[in-house]
């Protein structure tokens, strides 16, 4: 979507880094098949919509299926692995993964002493001005989206003259 591409290029234009969230998991894969080339050509896709080198992959949902954590090698594809074997032994990590805070809470990490470096995966869906439970957020992620495209629609019909038939 134009409006994720632009908000991605924003973001690499104030001086941070491109990675690859790799769902191994969409493509029914474990490290047994070739799942090291659709890396590569995940990466390939986002270098050139982005017109910014990718530098790091972490796993999506990890857990689920095959234990992609166990894959620690420090890079793959040429790319800086999250979950490394130093990374992980050198870094405490946290995770607001499906909508609350996994492993460890931020707030008692942040509060230990005897935490050096750490290594905190957020997602933005997860944080609004508004409390509500993970399912409800998600719902307003869906509902949001869903506007935001009949918006689009409505624009496109608009701009090409088109009937707006409802």
């Amino acid at each position: 979507e134009v409006k994720v591409v632009e908000e991605v290029k924003s973001i690499i234009a104030n001086g941070h880094y491109l990675g690859l969230h790799f769902d191994a998991n969409f493509y029914n894969v474990t490290p047994k098949d070739p799942w090291v080339l659709l890396v590569e050509k995940e990466k390939e896709i986002l270098e050139s919509v982005f017109d910014a080198p990718v530098h790091a992959l972490s796993f999506h949902n990890p857990d689920i299926g095959f234990n992609w954590l166990s894959v620690d090698h420090e890079q793959i594809a040429g790319l800086y692995n999250a979950y490394g074997r130093t990374l992980q032994k050198a870094f405490t990590y946290c995770s607001d993964s499906n909508g609350y805070w996994r492993y460890l809470r931020l707030a008692e990490v942040l509060s230990n002493p005897d935490v050096e470096r750490l290594h905190v995966l957020t997602h933005p869906g997860w944080w609004m001005e508004k409390s509500m439970s993970p399912r409800q957020r998600v719902q307003h992620i869906i509902d949001d989206r869903a506007r935001s495209t009949g918006e689009r629609y409505d624009r496109a019909l608009e701009l090409g003259e088109r009937q707006n038939v409802r």
